[in-house]
């Protein structure tokens, strides 16, 4: 059983521990976080790929629409809805 002089110390030692453990946990956490919300440079890359082929639809997009203005004027009041 534990006598009276290490509970006395074993308290204030407690009372030490437990909130320097708790700030240790928090900057753990928090530099968890970070490292799982930064974006790779693989990430970068494929972004930027995925912007490319987004401005080359949007572009084909415009000239398939041009093209129909061209040859049927009413083709936008015709498919309005859809």
């Amino acid at each position: 059983m534990l006598n009276s002089s290490t509970i006395w110390i074993l308290i204030p030692l407690t009372a030490l521990m437990i909130p320097i453990i708790a700030i240790l946990a928090s900057v753990f956490k928090a530099r968890y976080r970070a490292q799982q919300s930064s974006i790779t440079d693989e990430d970068r890359d494929r972004l930027a790929d995925l912007v490319q082929v987004a401005d080359t639809l949007a572009n084909r997009v415009a000239t398939l629409e041009s093209i129909l203005d061209a040859e049927f004027p009413d083709w936008r009041d015709d498919h309005e809805g859809e």
